[in-house]
C-alpha cells in the first residue's frame, strides 16, 4: 500500500526560499498543529501539487503559490518541492518539482516550471533519475501511487476551501463525481457510438437511394444487352446465310461453266457439221449449178490457170472478210458492255436491300421513341404535346427533348431548394422548442427548490413542536435519572466482581503459546515445500529475503524509540534494568527486548491480543455472512421473483393468445386424450408434438392440392392439343387410330366436355389451396407460442419456484447466522486498552522477529539448495503429509480458543452493556438540565418558518402557471416539427424517385433519337437506285438489238461473198467444182465423224437447263446482296449498343450493384452490433455505478452513526439519479434521512452538519477507492463543529485508525489549530510526536517536531 515518508518545501508561500523545511509523516497518524496563517495548509497544497500538478484555488497562474519576490527582496525566487513515498509494492520513489518566479521590469511577475523528475532505486540499490515534462509527470505519479488523479485531488489531498464540495451546487458536484468515477470517457464512448450509429443510418439511406438508381440502370442495361444478343444472333445467322449463298453460287457457277464449255464444244461441232453440210450441199449445189450452169467447162485449162483466175476473186473476198471481222469485233464489244451493265444492276440490288432493311427498322425505333414520349407527356401533362398525333415529327421531338430537359433541371433545383427551405424551418422550430424547454426547466427547478424549502420548513416545524414537547416533558425526569445512575453503578460493580476473567485469560495464553508453536512448525513445513517446488527461483528470492531482514531490523529499531523504552521501563521496571539514557544503553536495551520477546509477550497482555484477533475474525465472518445475506436478498428481489412473475405473465399471455386463436374449433383436439380435456386449463391438452404432427398433415394435404392443380392445368393444355390434332389429322394423338365423322365428333365432344369442366375444378382447388395456406400460416405462427408455453409449464416456472424455495431457506439460515454473529461481536467489543501501546510494539517486534527468523531459515535453506547441500531429504508428499497433521492440530487448538473466547466475551458483554446504559443515562441527565432556555427560541423559529412557507407558496403558484404555458407551447412546436419532418421526408423520397425515373426515360429517348434517320432521304435513295436499274436494263436491251443487227450484217456479207460475179464465180466454181469434187467425199467423211462425236457428247452430257441455272444464280446473288445490306445495318446497330454498354454508367454495373448490396447489408449489421454494444456498455456502467454507490453509502452510514451525536439526522446518503434526456447523465445530491423522510442536505443543514457530512463522505470515498493507497489528509476538519461532535469525530477517527492500523502503509494526516481536538486524538496513543507550524522573526513558516505529551 502506498505511503508517504518525507516532504521538503522551499520557497512555497510563506516558507523560506533560502532554507528547506522538511516534515516526516508517520503511520498511522501524523498531526500538524499551528495558528491561523502559520502555513499549515501550504503542506496540503504542496502534497497535492506534487502528486497531481494541480495548483491551489485562486492560484491558477502559479504566481501566488511561490514566495513573493518583493518580500524576498530579490528579482527571482526559486522554489522546490520534494516528496518521498513508497509505491504499493514498497519501492521508494522521490518526486521533485522545481519552480521559479521572476520580477519583470514592467512590474509584472513571470511564473516558470523549471524541472520535474522522479528518482527510484533498482534491485541492486542504484539510484535512477528520470526527467519529465510536467504534464507527463502529472500522469506518472498517480499511476505509481496506485490511485486515480481525481481521488488525489478531491479526496486524499482536498484543499480546505474545496473541502465542502460534497454539498456544493449540483453541476459542481456532478463534475467531481464524474471525475471520480471516470464517467466522462465512458460518456464520450457512448456518445461516439451513438454518433456513429447516426452516420451509419445516413449512409444506409444513401446506399438504398444509389441502389434504386443502379437498379434502373441495370434494367436499361439488360434491355440493351438483350437487343445486342438478338442483333448478334441475327448478324451471325446472316453471315452464315451469306457463306451458304456464296458456296451455292460458286457451285452453280462451276456447274454452269461446265455446261457452257460442253455446250460451246457441242455447238462448235454442230456448227462444224452444219457448215460441213452446208458446204457439202453448197459444193454439191454449186458443183451441180456450176456444172449445169457452166457456160463452158474449162477442161483444157490447168488448175494453175484457174487458181490465178481465182486469186483475183480472192482479193475481193478478203475485202469482204475484213468487213466481216470488223463486225465480229463490234459484237464482242457489245457483249462486254452488256456484262458491265449486269454488274451495275447487281450492285444496285444490294444497296436497295440495305435501304429496305433500314426503312423497316425505322418504324420500330420510331414506335418505341413515340411510346416513351407519350408516357412522359401523359405523366407530366404536357399540354403542348397531348393533342399531337403519332408519329412525332423531328421538330416536335427536338422541342419535346428541350422542354423535358428543362423540366428535369427545374425538378433538380426544386428538390434542392425545397430541402434547404424545410431544413431551415425545422431548425428554427427546434430552436424555439429548446428555448421553451430551457424556460420550463428553469421554472421547474425554481419551483422544486421552493417546494423543497417549504417541505423542509414544514418538517422543521414538526421537529420544533416535538422538541418543545420533549423539553417540556423532560424537566420532571431529573430525580428519576439520578436514582437510575446509582442503581446502575451498583449493578456494574457486582458484575465485575462475579466475572472470572483472569483464569480464562491464563488458559487462553497457554493455548495461544501452543498455537504459535504449531504455526511456526507449519511455516517451516510450508517453507520446505516452497523450497522443493520453486528451487529454480532461489537466488532471486534469497536477495529479496536479505533485504526484507534489513528492512525488518530497521523497522524494529524505529519502533523501539525513546518513548517506547520509557514506557517499557515503567511497565516492567525490573525486567531489563535500563537506568541510563545514553545511546549505547538504549541499543543494549533494544537487544535485550528482541532476545527475550517471546516469553515477555504473553506476560504483558495476551488477553487483548486474543480478543482483538477474535473480534477481527468475527467481524470478517459477520461481513461475509452479511454479504451472503444481501446477495440472497438481492437475488430474490431482483432476479428470481421478477423472473417468476415475468414467466407467469408470459404464460398467461400465451394462454390468452391460444384461446383467442379459436384452436378448439379445429379438429386438432380430436386426438387429445379425454384426461387432458378434464384439466382446468382449457389448452393444457395441446402439446408441441401433436401440434407439429397437425402442421405436417396440413403441409401434405397442401402439397396434394397443389399437385392436383398443376395436373389439371397440364390436362387443359394437353386436351386442347389433342382436340386440335384430332380435327386436323382425323385420328387419336395417342393410339394413332383413324376415326370417322361420328367417332371423331364423340371423341372431340368428350375432350371438350372435360376441358370445359377444368376451369371450375381449378377455381375450386385454388380456393382450397388458399384456405389451406391461411390455416397453415396461422398454425405456423402459433407453433412458437405452443413451444414456449410448454417450456414455461414444464421447465422454466418449476425451476424458478424451486430456486425461490431454496433461496428462502438460505435466507432464513443466513438471518439466523447473522444475528448470532452480531451478538458475538457485540459481546467482544468491550476490551481492555491497558498496555495498548507497549503491547502493540511488542506484538510488532514479535511478529517481525518471527518473520526475520523465518526469513533467515528460508535463506539458509535457499543457500543449501543453491549449493546442493540440503539436509532435508524428505519428498514433497512427506512434507505435505506432515503439514496436514500440523494443520489438524492447529484447528483443534483454535476450536478450544474459540470456546474460551466466547465465554470471556459473554462476561464482557454484560459489563459493557451496563457501562453503556450508565453513560446514556448521564448524557440524558445533562441534556435535560441544559434545556430550560431553548423553548422560547424554538417557538420564535417556528413562527418565522411558517411565514416563509406562505410566501414561498405564492411564488410556486406563479411559477407553475409559467411552466404550464411553456410546456403547452413546446408541445405545439414539437407536433408542428414532427409533422413538417414527416412531410419533408415523404416529399424528398418521392422527388428523388421521380428524378431517377425522369433521368432514365430522358436518356432512353435521346438514345433512340440518335438512331432515327430521315425516311424521305432513304426513300429518295431507293427511288434513285430503282431508276438507275431501269436505265441500265434499257441500255442492256439496246445493246442486245445492236448485237443482233451486227449478226445480220455478217450473214449478209457471207451471202454476198457467194453471189459474186458469175464469171468470176464460174472460174471459182470450176475450181471449186474440181476441188469439191475431190473434197466432197472427204467432207462427207468429216461430217460422219463429227456426227458420231456429237452423238457421243449428247449421250454423256446431262440435260440441264442453263437458263434456269442462270436465273437461280441471279436470284442467289440478289439474295446475297440483300442479306449483305441487312448485316451492314445490324453491324452498325451492334456497334452502337456496344458503345452504349461501354459507357462508365454501365461498366461493371453488376459488380457495383453487388458491392453496394454487400456494403448495405454489412452496414446494417454493423449498426445492429453498435446498438447491442451501446446497450451492453450502458447497462454495465450503470450496474457498476449502482454497486459502488451502495458500498459508499454503507460506509457513510457506518461512519455517520458512530460520529454524529444529534438526534435530528439518522444518516446521510448520496443519491445518484439518471437524467431523462437523450444523452444519459447522472446527477448527484446529498440527502439527510430521519426515519422514512429524506431531504436535500444542501441549504438545509447547519454549518457544523455540513462540515461533518463532507468529512464523512470523503472518509467513505477514501475507504472505497483507495485500495492501494492508505493516505488521507484532513485540513481543519473541526471547523464549525461543537465540542460534542468534535469529541465524537475524534473517537470515530480513532476507531478508523484502530480498524485499519493493521494495513501496511495506512496514514492519516490531520492539520488543525484546535489543540483540544489533538488531545482527544492523543488518547489513542497512535503517535508520539506532532508537528507545530509557526512564523519566525522573518515571518517565514517554521516546522518543529514536538512530543505529544508536552501538548
Amino acid at each position: 500500500m502506498t505511503s508517504i515518508e518525507k516532504l521538503l518545501v522551499q520557497g512555497i508561500r510563506s516558507f523560506d526560499p533560502r532554507e528547506a523545511s522538511v516534515i516526516d509523516f508517520y503511520s498511522p497518524l501524523t498531526l500538524i498543529v499551528g495558528q491561523n496563517g502559520a502555513g499549515k495548509t501550504t503542506i496540503i497544497e504542496c502534497l497535492k501539487y506534487t502528486c497531481t500538478g494541480e495548483m491551489p484555488p485562486n492560484c491558477s497562474s502559479g504566481q501566488a503559490f511561490i514566495h513573493d519576490t518583493k518580500i524576498a527582496g530579490e528579482s527571482e525566487v526559486k522554489a522546490q518541492i520534494k516528496l518521498r513515498f513508497k509505491n504499493p509494492i514498497g519501492k521508494p520513489i522521490v518526486a521533485s518539482r522545481s519552480l521559479s518566479l521572476i520580477q519583470k521590469s514592467n512590474k509584472k511577475q513571470e511564473y516558470k516550471q523549471i524541472d520535474a523528475s522522479l528518482q527510484s532505486y533498482t534491485s541492486d540499490g542504484q539510484k535512477v533519475s528520470k526527467s519529465f515534462r510536467c504534464s507527463d509527470m502529472d500522469k506518472e505519479i498517480p499511476d505509481l501511487m496506485g490511485v486515480a488523479k481525481p481521488i488525489l485531488k478531491h479526496v486524499i489531498f482536498c484543499h480546505q476551501e474545496d473541502s465542502n464540495w460534497p454539498l456544493s451546487e449540483s453541476a459542481k458536484l456532478k463534475l467531481k463525481f464524474d471525475e471520480i468515477f471516470s464517467a466522462v470517457k465512458y460518456t464520450k464512448a457512448l456518445k461516439s457510438l451513438k454518433d456513429k450509429r447516426k452516420e451509419l443510418t445516413t449512409l444506409i439511406k444513401e446506399l438504398k437511394l444509389r441502389l434504386e438508381t443502379i437498379s434502373a440502370n441495370i434494367e436499361h442495361c439488360n434491355r440493351i444487352r438483350k437487343e445486342l444478343i438478338k442483333a448478334e444472333e441475327i448478324y451471325s445467322n446472316g453471315n452464315k446465310s451469306l457463306e451458304d449463298i456464296k458456296i451455292a453460287i460458286i457451285e452453280k457457277q462451276k456447274t454452269l461453266s461446265t455446261i457452257k464449255i460442253a455446250e460451246s464444244k457441242l455447238q462448235e461441232l454442230k456448227n462444224e457439221v452444219t457448215v460441213l453440210n452446208a458446204r457439202k450441199l453448197e459444193m454439191e449445189r454449186v458443183k451441180n449449178q456450176l456444172f449445169n450452169s457452166l457456160t463452158e467447162v474449162y477442161q483444157n485449162e490447168t488448175d494453175e490457170e484457174l487458181v490465178f483466175m481465182q486469186s483475183e476473186f480472192n482479193r475481193e473476198c478478203e475485202t469482204m472478210a475484213t468487213a466481216e471481222k470488223e463486225l465480229l469485233e463490234n459484237s464482242e464489244v457489245l457483249l462486254s458492255q452488256k456484262e458491265v451493265i449486269n454488274n451495275l444492276i447487281k450492285e444496285n440490288s444490294s444497296q436497295k436491300g440495305r435501304l429496305q432493311s433500314l426503312i423497316s427498322q425505322q418504324d420500330s425505333i420510331l414506335s418505341d421513341r413515340d411510346k416513351q414520349m407519350k408516357e412522359l407527356v401523359t405523366r407530366y401533362k404536357m399540354s403542348d404535346f397531348i393533342q399531337i398525333q403519332l408519329p412525332y415529327q423531328k421538330e416536335i421531338v427536338i422541342k419535346f427533348i428541350n422542354e423535358i430537359t428543362q423540366k428535369f433541371d427545374t425538378l433538380t433545383s426544386g428538390i434542392s431548394n425545397y430541402s434547404k427551405t424545410n431544413k431551415q424551418k425545422l431548425n428554427a422550430i427546434q430552436m424555439k422548442i429548446n428555448q421553451k424547454r430551457v424556460d420550463s426547466n428553469q421554472f421547474t427547478s425554481s419551483s422544486n427548490e421552493k417546494m423543497s424549502t417549504i417541505t423542509l420548513n414544514s418538517k422543521k416545524i414538526q421537529s420544533l413542536d416535538q422538541e418543545i414537547q420533549q423539553h417540556t416533558n423532560s424537566i420532571g425526569e431529573i430525580d428519576t435519572l439520578e436514582k437510575q445512575i446509582q442503581f446502575s453503578q451498583s449493578e456494574l460493580s457486582i458484575l465485575k466482581s462475579d466475572a472470572n476473567l483472569q483464569e480464562i485469560q491464563q488458559s487462553l495464553d497457554n493455548l495461544t503459546t501452543e498455537k504459535l508453536e504449531i504455526e511456526k512448525e507449519i511455516q517451516s513445513l510450508q517453507s520446505s515445500l516452497k523450497l522443493l517446488n520453486l528451487q529454480a527461483s532461489s537466488r532471486t528470492r534469497l536477495n529479496i529475503k536479505r533485504k526484507e531482514i534489513q528492512q525488518n531490523q530497521q523497522n524494529i529499531n524505529s519502533q523501539l524509540n525513546s518513548q517506547i523504552i520509557n514506557s517499557i521501563n515503567l511497565i516492567l521496571p525490573n525486567e531489563f534494568n535500563n537506568d541510563n539514557n545514553n545511546d549505547d544503553d538504549d541499543d543494549q536495551f533494544r537487544f535485550n527486548i528482541i532476545q527475550r520477546i517471546e516469553p515477555i509477550v504473553p506476560l504483558i497482555n495476551k488477553k487483548r491480543l486474543i480478543f482483538t484477533n477474535q473480534l477481527n475474525e468475527l467481524k470478517q465472518q459477520f461481513q461475509i455472512l452479511q454479504n451472503k445475506k444481501n446477495q440472497i436478498d438481492a437475488q430474490l428481489t431482483s432476479s428470481i421473483e421478477p423472473q417468476l412473475k415475468k414467466k407467469q405473465i408470459e404464460l398467461e399471455s400465451y394462454e390468452k393468445l391460444i384461446n383467442d386463436s379459436k384452436l378448439k374449433q379445429s379438429n386438432l383436439f380430436e386426438n387429445v386424450n379425454s384426461n387432458n380435456n378434464n384439466n382446468n386449463n382449457n389448452n393444457n391438452g395441446i402439446t408441441v408434438l401433436l401440434f407439429e404432427n397437425k402442421i405436417n398433415e396440413m403441409k401434405l394435404s397442401l402439397e396434394k392440392l397443389e399437385k392436383s392443380f398443376i395436373v389439371l392445368e397440364s390436362e387443359d393444355i394437353l386436351y386442347k392439343e389433342y382436340i386440335e390434332k384430332a380435327n386436323q389429322d382425323k385420328e387419336c394423338s395417342l393410339c394413332k387410330n383413324e376415326m370417322n365423322g361420328n367417332e371423331l365428333t364423340s371423341f372431340v365432344h368428350t375432350l371438350e366436355t372435360h376441358c370445359n369442366d377444368i376451369p371450375n375444378q381449378l377455381k375450386q382447388l385454388k380456393i382450397e389451396i388458399s384456405n389451406s395456406k391461411i390455416q397453415l400460416e396461422k398454425f405456423n405462427k402459433l407453433l412458437p407460442i405452443i413451444v414456449k408455453r410448454e417450456e414455461l409449464i414444464e421447465k422454466s416456472i418449476p425451476e424458478l419456484k424451486e430456486s425461490q424455495k431454496n433461496l428462502l431457506e438460505q435466507q432464513l439460515k443466513s438471518n439466523e447466522m447473522v444475528l448470532e454473529k452480531q451478538n458475538q461481536i457485540e459481546s467482544l467489543e468491550s476490551q481492555s486498552v491497558l498496555y495498548q501501546q507497549v503491547t502493540l510494539v511488542f506484538q510488532y517486534i514479535d511478529q517481525t522477529k518471527q518473520s526475520i527468523q523465518s526469513i533467515e531459515s528460508e535463506i539458509q535453506k535457499e543457500e543449501k539448495e543453491i549449493m546442493k547441500q540440503s539436509s532435508d531429504l524428505r519428498t514433497i508428499e512427506e512434507v505435505d503429509k506432515d503439514l496436514e497433521i500440523q494443520q489438524e492440530q492447529l484447528k483443534t487448538i483454535e476450536k478450544e480458543i474459540s470456546n474460551f473466547t466466547n465465554k470471556q466475551k459473554n462476561d464482557q458483554i454484560g459489563i459493557f452493556e451496563k457501562e453503556r446504559q450508565l453513560i446514556s443515562i448521564k448524557n440524558q441527565l445533562t441534556t435535560i438540565k441544559s434545556a430550560s432556555g431553548i423553548i422560547d427560541h424554538l417557538r420564535d423559529t417556528k413562527k418565522e418558518l411558517q411565514s416563509n412557507n406562505q410566501q414561498l407558496q405564492l411564488e410556486i403558484e406563479n411559477l407553475q402557471q409559467s411552466i404550464d404555458q411553456s410546456n403547452n407551447d413546446a408541445k405545439q412546436l414539437e407536433n408542428e416539427f414532427q409533422q413538417l419532418e414527416i412531410e419533408f421526408e415523404k416529399k424528398i423520397d418521392a422527388y428523388s424517385k421521380e428524378k431517377n425515373t425522369f433521368s432514365v426515360r430522358l436518356d432512353s429517348i435521346n438514345s433512340l433519337q440518335s438512331k432515327i434517320l430521315d425516311p424521305s432521304e432513304l426513300c429518295k435513295q431507293l427511288n434513285e437506285i430503282q431508276e438507275k436499274n431501269q436505265e441500265l436494263e434499257s441500255n442492256l436491251s439496246t445493246l442486245s438489238q445492236d448485237y443482233l443487227i451486227g449478226q445480220q450484217h455478217i450473214s449478209t456479207i457471207q451471202q454476198n461473198l457467194s453471189s459474186k460475179d458469175i464469171t468470176k464465180r464460174a472460174i471459182s466454181d470450176n475450181i471449186s467444182f474440181r476441188q469439191h469434187k475431190n473434197n466432197v467425199e472427204q467432207i462427207i467423211r468429216q461430217i460422219s465423224r463429227k456426227n458420231e462425236l456429237i452423238k457421243e457428247m449428247m449421250q454423256s452430257q446431262l440435260e440441264i437447263d442453263s437458263n434456269k441455272l442462270e436465273q437461280e444464280i441471279n436470284s442467289l446473288k440478289s439474295k446475297f446482296d440483300q442479306i449483305t445490306g441487312q448485316t451492314a445495318v445490324l453491324q452498325s446497330q451492334i456497334n452502337s449498343n456496344r458503345q452504349e454498354l461501354s459507357k462508365p454508367t454501365y461498366k461493371n454495373i453488376d459488380d457495383v450493384n453487388k458491392d453496394l448490396l454487400i456494403k448495405l447489408q454489412t452496414t446494417e449489421t454493423v449498426g445492429k452490433d453498435l446498438d447491442k454494444y451501446y446497450k451492453a456498455l450502458d447497462k454495465s456502467l450503470m450496474k457498476y455505478h449502482t454497486l459502488k454507490m451502495d458500498e459508499i453509502n454503507r460506509s457513510i452510514k457506518e461512519i455517520w452513526q458512530t460520529t454524529y451525536k444529534g438526534s435530528d439526522i439518522d444518516t446521510i446518503e448520496i443519491r445518484s439519479e439518471e437524467s431523462g434526456t437523450a444523452n444519459k447523465t447522472i446527477n448527484y445530491r446529498v440527502v439527510m434521512i430521519k426515519g422514512d423522510v429524506e431531504l436535500d442536505m444542501r441549504g438545509r443543514c447547519s454549518a457544523g452538519q455540513k462540515v461533518l457530512a463532507c468529512l464523512v463522505i470523503r472518509l467513505a470515498l477514501a475507504e472505497n477507492f483507495c485500495s492501494n493507497c492508505g493516505i488521507l489528509a484532513l485540513d481543519e476538519p473541526t471547523s464549525h463543529l461543537d465540542r460534542a461532535n468534535i469529541e465524537s469525530f475524534a473517537n470515530s477517527l480513532l476507531n478508523i485508525i484502530e480498524s485499519r492500523k493493521s494495513q501496511k502503509g495506512f496514514q492519516l494526516i490531520i492539520i488543525t489549530h484546535d489543540e483540544e481536538f489533538v488531545q482527544y486524538l492523543s488518547r489513542g496513543n497512535y503517535c508520539d510526536y506532532y508537528w507545530r507550524v509557526t512564523k519566525n522573526a522573518n515571518q517565514h513558516s517554521h516546522l518543529e517536531r514536538k512530543e505529544i505529551a508536552e501538548l
